[in-house]
């Protein structure tokens, strides 16, 4: 892990002398590193490829204009949000996280979505699992409007498909749960939440909806969390059909409407954008 670390932080160095290359050298440089990029040599890897550009760059960089691209990438960097790692994500410090959630009054009604437990605490220590180690990377729906709903019983934000859907994901990374590290295990509680999502995906067939769409994109995270890649694949596909169908790219999407009040407007457009977004990242 460490090593793979090293090597695309030595790739993502080279392709940001790279970018710096194309922007601050003379046209005639900069264009000759274009046709080599568009060469594109068989049998040559693209992190082998980015190598080659870099010696190559190296070759025609004095050291001063190194210096110069050198601070420039620093100024850049400067900028730029930090790395996300796999310990940030496995064990979050406090400050990372969105607030306490677990104090969020609006979680106590998520007994009131799923058949699968009644448990309160259970429930609220899968939401704020959730919220802390998959919310804060992967941003498939708008956590405020969601759970707006969820409290208030509204299914314009929430629907019963997309709070288990999103407690079958949590259940990841909850140490209350018991057997999640076995695939499918029939005593394991994200089993139990993935076969009800699946029961209520099935009885919503032909009804498209953003949180249809965004439960599709949730399962196609628990399925690849097991390996299962394919079938999880099947949902993703659904989604961005969904999502053509919504017109959710269009600059007025199909469900739209303008019978509502200004700020409810504004909230459904902030929802529709996280959605989109998140549908065309997860197809990157």
């Amino acid at each position: 892990m460490k090593r793979k670390n090293e090597e695309m932080q030595g790739e993502l160095s080279n392709l940001r002398q790279l970018y710096d290359f194309l922007r601050l050298r003379p046209e005639q440089e900069a264009m000759e590193i274009m046709r080599r990029i568009r060469a594109n040599p068989p049998n040559t890897s693209p992190s082998q490829r980015i190598q080659e550009l870099a010696d190559f760059m190296g070759e025609l960089v004095s050291a001063e204009d190194i210096r110069q691209i050198q601070t420039c990438q620093l100024a850049c960097e400067s900028t730029l949000p930090p790395p996300t790692s796999l310990e940030a994500i496995l064990h979050p410090s406090p400050s990372s996280a969105m607030g306490d959630s677990s104090t969020d009054p609006r979680l106590l009604s998520a007994k009131n979505w799923t058949t699968v437990t009644g448990d309160i605490n259970i429930l609220v220590d899968l939401f704020s699992a959730w919220t802390t180690r998959e919310h804060s990377y992967f941003h498939y729906l708008d956590r405020e409007a969601f759970l707006d709903d969820m409290a208030s019983g509204r299914t314009e934000y929430c629907s019963e498909l997309l709070v288990n859907a999103l407690l079958a994901s949590a259940c990841f990374h909850s140490d209350a749960v018991k057997d999640r590290q076995k695939p499918f295990s029939e005593t394991s509680m994200t089993t139990m939440f993935y076969k009800e999502a699946r029961r209520l995906w099935d009885l919503e067939e032909g009804k498209d909806s953003l949180t249809k769409l965004q439960a599709g994109l949730c399962l196609f995270m628990v399925l690849g969390k097991y390996g299962r890649d394919k079938v999880g694949h099947t949902f993703l596909l659904e989604a961005c059909r969904i999502g053509r169908d919504l017109g959710l790219f269009q600059s007025q999407p199909l469900e739209a409407s303008w019978s509502r009040s200004s700020e409810t407007q504004r909230k459904w457009e902030n929802v529709r954008a996280v959605t989109a977004w998140a549908l065309f990242n997860f197809q990157m």
